[in-house]
C-alpha cells in the first residue's frame, strides 16, 4: 500500500485430481476514484504434460457461446435470455469471456470480468457446466 493505493493478489489451488490441477488468482487494486477493480481467473494444467487446459480443450470455442448465453439468466436472476441481454453492455454480439475457462470439481467454469459484458455493479458474470453438459464440444 502506498499513497492511498492498494494492490493484492491471492493465488490458491482450487482443484486437483490424478490428471489435472487448477489454480485460481483473485486480484484487487485501488488506485483512487469511486471504486477499485479486480480480476479473477483460473488456470488448469495437465499433470502429465504441464500443458494449460483452457480454450484449447474445445473443438471450436465459438460454438459454446450460445450455451454460455443460456446460463446468463440464472446469473442475472431473470427468466429469459432476452432479459439477461437487456442487463448487459454489449457492442453487437455476445462474446466469449476473455478469461480462459478452467476445470474445477469435474466441471468447467467460465467468467466475465467486471465491465466485460455488464456494469461494475453486476459483478463478474459467470457460469459452470458439468463436463457431461459440454461433452459434444470437447476434444478427446
Amino acid at each position: 500500500r502506498w499513497n492511498g493505493c492498494t494492490t493484492e493478489i491471492n493465488i490458491s489451488k482450487a482443484y486437483e485430481n490424478d490428471k489435472i490441477v487448477t489454480y485460481t488468482a483473485d486480484s484487487y487494486y485501488y488506485l483512487g476514484g469511486a471504486h477499485g477493480g479486480g480480476f479473477y481467473s483460473g488456470t488448469s494444467f495437465c499433470k502429465e504434460t504441464g500443458k494449460i487446459l483452457g480454450w484449447n480443450i474445445f473443438k471450436s470455442p465459438q460454438e459454446i457461446k450460445d450455451k454460455i448465453l443460456e446460463k446468463m439468466p440464472e446469473y442475472f436472476d431473470v427468466k429469459t435470455t432476452e432479459e439477461a441481454l437487456e442487463m448487459m453492455i454489449l457492442n453487437d454480439t455476445f462474446p466469449l469471456p476473455t478469461t480462459e475457462p478452467w476445470i474445477i470439481n469435474d466441471s468447467i467454469f467460465f467468467i466475465y470480468q467486471s465491465y466485460e459484458i455488464a456494469c461494475y455493479a453486476a459483478g463478474r458474470p459467470n457460469c459452470v457446466f458439468a463436463m457431461d453438459e459440454l461433452k459434444d464440444y470437447l476434444k478427446k
